[in-house]
């Protein structure tokens, strides 16, 4: 994960399988903080009241700043909460949660097991997943002259930034959307181009 982008899924998805007549459902949303993973869990758990566990892990942030939780939710310690965890983790992904529900069918997978039904259905239902790539964005705002104003909009295409608002009067006002990496570069070009004279606002 860059400093400036992370992975995501761009929504939900289910999938499912069966291992020895014990039935296991796989589920994945994103989430934006730790209130939407609890209320997609307690729904599922609303939904799926009779099954016999309700597994599952959420990571939140990236790397620098982690914020995660995984739960067993009766299994055996290790065998389904940081299995779920540990798919998320290794395709490198954050702000969703995967929940796994388990009807258990009669016979004991062990632990090797459970660890690999958990991983299996973490693996299918990611699968199933839209991955997308989020950037982080740094709004700024300035006036330009027009005289300036055809450079100034070949530096907006040439760092990827989007323009939010633009308001013509005696100068150019412009909100930019800029990426966090691209930020200062586009400042730096910005007064070079303009000979110093655009003002940006706070």
């Amino acid at each position: 994960m860059s400093q400036d982008s992370y992975k995501t899924i761009a929504g939900a998805a289910e999938a499912a399988l069966k291992i020895k007549g014990s039935r296991f459902l796989g589920f994945a949303a994103p989430i934006s903080g730790r209130q939407e993973a609890e209320a997609f869990l307690d729904e599922l758990r609303r939904r799926y009241f009779d099954a016999t566990h309700h597994c599952y892990a959420w990571r939140l942030g990236d790397s620098a700043g982690e914020n995660s939780r995984f739960s067993d939710d009766g299994e055996p310690p290790g065998t389904a909460g940081k299995p779920l965890l540990q798919a998320i983790t290794g395709r490198d992904l954050t702000n969703l949660i995967v929940v796994v529900v388990r009807y258990f069918g009669g016979t004991k997978l062990g632990v090797g097991g459970l660890v690999h039904a958990y991983s299996d259905c973490a693996a299918r239902v990611l699968d199933a997943c839209t991955v997308q790539t989020i950037w982080r964005t740094r709004s700024c705002r300035f006036t330009v002259g027009y005289d300036h104003l055809s450079a100034v909009m070949r530096l907006i295409e040439q760092h990827g930034a989007i323009i939010e608002e633009v308001v013509y009067g005696g100068e150019v006002t412009m909100r930019l959307a800029l990426r966090l990496q691209e930020a200062e570069a586009f400042r730096t070009a910005a007064v070079e181009a303009t000979r110093g004279t655009i003002h940006w606002e706070r």
